[in-house]
């Protein structure tokens, strides 16, 4: 993908359900060096604007542009082998007794666990990388049952990682973990977009602080529609942030992260 191109791009686009819009988002994209975080209330519509990019729901109306290809212009499984997706919603379909080491490396087949299929060798040493990305190398032959919830995450972002995509979209990552797995994870999550081969990151969380200090851009939604969108300091302002979660909230910084509460 050109470099003048965005990673993405959303133009006048809708998503019906029901007969009812479920989003309307007039403009969304991203370049290349830039990551997103998109936050907004419970039924705010950030799962299905996540949705759209992984190309699991298509827009009722208007373009979305993903990595140089049109929505509906494009083999979407080849386009689905260019994006990463990880959640804690993935978890009931992997194999509880599967290893840590299967898990992932078994993305490049894109299924759950090793069965009778070949790997070269330079699958696995892709499998460890992605596993040393996220400190889980020390634990490739653990069972995925034993695991604690932070270290199932950080499995599932490895496994969304093997096929070296060219946007990784996470949905609520932090979610359930506690404040040790949390800061472990936004850790890892820092490290990785630091470096230059780091596909671009859109992420979906409910709070702030489970916003990794590398994010450069957010956007705030609310009723479907996005309230504001840009560079992170300049969108995360008290207002913004009052007017997306209707209530009078204020924001703290601190090394680079923040934090809300009420005002």
């Amino acid at each position: 993908m050109a470099s003048n191109l965005p990673v993405f791009k959303f133009s006048d686009v809708s998503v019906k359900r029901d007969g009812k819009n479920i989003i309307e988002v007039k403009n969304l994209e991203i370049f290349p060096g830039q990551n997103l975080v998109v936050i907004g209330l419970n039924g705010a519509g950030k799962s299905t604007i996540l949705n759209v990019l992984s190309t699991d729901i298509y827009p009722t109306k208007g373009q979305v542009n993903i990595l140089g290809e049109t929505i509906g212009k494009v083999d979407i499984n080849e386009l689905k082998n260019r994006i990463g997706f990880s959640s804690p919603k993935l978890i009931p379909r992997v194999p509880s007794h599967e290893t840590v080491m299967n898990i992932v490396l078994s993305a490049a087949y894109s299924i759950y666990g090793i069965y009778k299929e070949i790997y070269e060798d330079s699958d696995k040493k892709r499998a460890i990388e992605c596993l040393e990305i996220m400190g889980m190398r020390n634990m490739v032959e653990r069972a995925f049952e034993t695991l604690s919830d932070g270290e199932k995450q950080r499995t599932l972002i490895a496994r969304a990682l093997m096929n070296d995509p060219e946007i990784l979209l996470l949905d609520e990552p932090a979610s359930s973990l506690d404040i040790v797995a949390r800061e472990e994870l936004l850790a890892r999550l820092d490290d990785l977009m630091s470096q230059s081969s780091s596909p671009a990151i859109v992420m979906v969380t409910h709070h702030l602080e489970e916003i990794p200090k590398l994010i450069s851009h957010c956007a705030i939604v609310k009723n479907g529609q996005i309230i504001s969108f840009g560079p992170i300091d300049e969108v995360l302002t008290d207002q913004n942030l009052s007017t997306g979660y209707d209530m009078s909230l204020k924001i703290v910084n601190n090394q680079g992260r923040k934090f809300a509460y009420k005002a």
